[in-house]
């Protein structure tokens, strides 16, 4: 019995080890991606008379740049069929809840209309 005990002190030991040595890397790596003092920042904005800057992983990114893009991908109006069938189910999803509830509401206005 006392191997036993051993045995699972010690895997149970190792697991643990392994968790918080996890644990330290995703926080480095989570701290990588934000951008800390020693990695530069990821993000940098500067705004001033209507017009705004933008620099992102240390490229310079300007307003109206931005602009263009956002012009360019309404333009295109590619067809997603993932995102529009998203819709359609959030859709479906939601009045059917809305359905269930006003369902829901409707009874137990009757129940407790009933009782007074």
């Amino acid at each position: 019995m006392t191997k036993f005990m051993i045995k699972c002190f010690l895997i149970t030991a190792v697991l643990f080890f392994g968790v918080l040595l996890g644990m330290q890397q995703a926080s480095d790596g989570m701290s990588a991606l934000k951008g800390n003092k020693e990695n530069g920042e990821t993000l940098t904005l500067e705004t001033g008379k209507g017009a705004g800057e933008a620099e992102v992983l240390g490229t310079q990114v300007d307003v109206h740049d931005l602009k263009t893009k956002q012009k360019q991908l309404e333009e295109s109006k590619a067809f997603n069929f993932f995102s529009s069938t998203g819709e359609k189910v959030s859709g479906l999803v939601s009045s059917l809840f809305q359905g269930i509830l006003s369902v829901i509401s409707a009874i137990l206005s009757q129940i407790f209309g009933s009782l007074s």
